[in-house]
């Protein structure tokens, strides 16, 4: 008896075998071949069938499949998205705001800069030439930008000359005038020319007291967004050279250089044409028509009232003078006399 029992159950699993391999599951069949076809037909299947809850993926096209055809994967799909599109916020604000951005460098082409960025810290070297900004402003613009409370630090080197006429003469007619050449300290007091005594206080940065700021010195300024640079928030380079200049701006604006020397304007006339009348006048006079004589006549020869006639005739010419750049605008004229150029290095720690 228990031997038919076994031989029953024995051929009963022989007939579910043989029946599940000649009914296979439509899903586990078609999911052998990878296709569009097929992708298609299972998942209709996957939508449409029981068996579809059932399912157990065993390949990742069936995973796949999975996922796309049940409510449950499609939820997957979502929170794994959610989470990806989260991380790659997350990383992209510490970059932005925590992280130090990576060393870059940056060609400026308004003045000739050179700009090295590392992490917050900003280094610029700049070539600046003496002759001012343009025809409006003496200040040349850096692009730098600056924000209140900014520290700066800046040096230089470099030779520059305020009155290049004086090269010219000196190369015709040696002791007429001395063409130095000035470091971003500018002239000291040992080296003031004796030309026009209100000179000193027509300066772009004019003496206070004591203190002399001498022509050619290196002047550093933050232009606000009017465009203004007040006389107060000028910074003069330093009388030693060799030492930085230092400051902490005070306000936001971009960070403006030139170097001191004098700056025209409707109200300065006396500035170019100084009055013909004291010792001091009228010597002025004399030196501009030495130096202009000396391409063409022996100065030497001069009787004192001859130096006193050509003295004159010099003080005709800038009255002259004065309507064509009263006319033109062109009240750059004493930094169109300028020549050579700082290197400046710029660095700034917010």
């Amino acid at each position: 008896m228990t031997n038919q029992n076994s031989d029953r159950s024995e051929a009963n699993s022989t007939s579910d075998k043989q029946n599940r391999d000649s009914n296979p599951n439509p899903i586990e069949e078609k999911a052998k071949i990878f296709n569009l076809k097929t992708f298609l037909k299972l998942l209709w299947l996957f939508i449409t069938e029981e068996k579809a809850k059932t399912f157990n993926p065993k390949t990742f096209p069936e995973l796949l499949w999975l996922l796309i055809a049940t409510r449950q994967g499609w939820r997957g799909i979502f929170a794994v998205s959610s989470i990806l599109v989260i991380a790659i916020w997350g990383a992209a604000w510490l970059v932005t705001n925590v992280i130090p951005p990576e060393n870059k460098i940056d060609i400026q082409t308004v003045v000739g800069t050179f700009t090295y960025t590392n992490g917050n810290t900003r280094r610029t070297v700049i070539s600046l030439s003496p002759t001012g900004g343009d025809k409006d402003t003496p200040w040349v613009e850096t692009g730098i930008k600056v924000k209140k409370g900014d520290v700066i630090r800046i040096t230089a080197s470099g030779r520059i000359n305020t009155a290049m006429r004086t090269i010219v003469t000196q190369g015709i007619k040696p002791g007429i005038d001395d063409p130095t050449w000035v470091g971003p300290s500018g002239l000291d007091n040992s080296q003031k020319r004796i030309s026009f005594p209100l000179y000193d206080q027509a300066k772009l940065l004019p003496d206070k007291g004591t203190t002399y700021y001498g022509f050619g010195m290196l002047l550093a300024a933050v232009k606000d967004p009017t465009g203004v640079v007040k006389t107060e928030s000028i910074y003069p380079f330093p009388q030693d050279e060799n030492e930085p200049l230092e400051l902490t701006t005070e306000k936001n604006g971009e960070l403006v250089l030139t170097v001191n020397d004098i700056w025209l304007s409707g109200d300065k006339k006396d500035i170019y044409v100084p009055s013909f009348e004291g010792e001091d006048n009228k010597r002025y006079y004399r030196q501009l028509a030495e130096s202009e004589a000396a391409f063409k006549e022996n100065i030497d020869s001069w009787s004192k009232e001859t130096k006193q006639k050509k003295a004159y005739e010099q003080y005709l010419k800038r009255e002259e003078g004065w309507k064509s750049i009263k006319d033109n605008n062109n009240w750059n004229i004493w930094y169109d006399d300028n020549i050579g150029a700082f290197s400046v290095a710029i660095i700034i720690n917010p």
